[in-house]
C-alpha cells in the first residue's frame, strides 16, 4: 500500500503555511515592488515549518489569488514575511 507521504519532489514546490500574520495588501504591495525593481539573485534554502505554518502560507496564497486573480508562489510570501520581520526588528532597534 503506498504511503500518503510524498518526497519533496512530489510536493507542490510552493511553500504552504505560516503564522498568518501577513495581509493580502502586504503581498500585493510586495508584488508591485518586486516587479519595479531589478530581480536579485536568490539562494536556495530549505526550512522546516509546522503544519500550521504551512496552512497559513497556503491560505495567504489562495486569498491573494482570489482578490487579485494573480497567482503568487509561496516562496514570495515567505520572502515578504522575512523582509517585513527584518524591517520591524531594525526599526525597533533604532527607537530609543
Amino acid at each position: 500500500m503506498p504511503s500518503n507521504k510524498g518526497t519533496l519532489r512530489d510536493r507542490n514546490p510552493l511553500f504552504r503555511r505560516t503564522g498568518g500574520t501577513g495581509s493580502i495588501s502586504d503581498i500585493r504591495q510586495q508584488d508591485s515592488i518586486e516587479s519595479e525593481t531589478v530581480e536579485q539573485p536568490r539562494s536556495k534554502a530549505m526550512f522546516y515549518i509546522t503544519a500550521d505554518d504551512d496552512l497559513a502560507i497556503e491560505e495567504l496564497r489562495i486569498a491573494h489569488q482570489k482578490s487579485t486573480g494573480k497567482r503568487v508562489d509561496r516562496s514570495a510570501i515567505v520572502r515578504q514575511a522575512i523582509q517585513k520581520l527584518y524591517a520591524e526588528q531594525k526599526g525597533a532597534q533604532q527607537q530609543p
